[in-house]
């Protein structure tokens, strides 16, 4: 596939203006469009972190600041991501191949 067929399969898709995202693991998110994220936060006001460690008793307790990490994401992120999974690339890669399809003109 080319990066201007990628791109274009990834315009396409109706995305939202701009999502959350939320870190899981050290490389792993949970992306959600602004409104269900904020409606996703205001859930954890009863939520629960529970630590289980080998050989050590549990710990549960709230779910505090510390425990997740939001950030923000623009609709033009979440397709470039996008782009990157069709061309199975990854996004640090995708100004090269543009620039390797489109050259600049003279």
């Amino acid at each position: 596939m080319k990066y201007s067929e990628a791109r274009d399969l990834a315009e396409k898709v109706e995305v939202p203006a701009g999502y959350m995202r939320i870190d899981l693991t050290y490389n792993t998110y949970l992306v959600l469009p602004h409104a269900e994220a904020v409606k996703f936060m205001s859930l954890l006001k009863s939520a629960e972190y529970l630590e289980e460690r080998y050989g050590a008793p549990p710990v549960i307790r709230p779910v505090g600041k510390e425990d997740l990490r939001f950030s923000l994401m623009s609709a033009a992120e979440r397709r470039m991501a996008h782009m990157a999974q069709l061309l199975n690339v990854p996004v640090s890669d995708l100004e090269q191949l543009r620039q390797a399809e489109e050259p600049p003109p003279f």
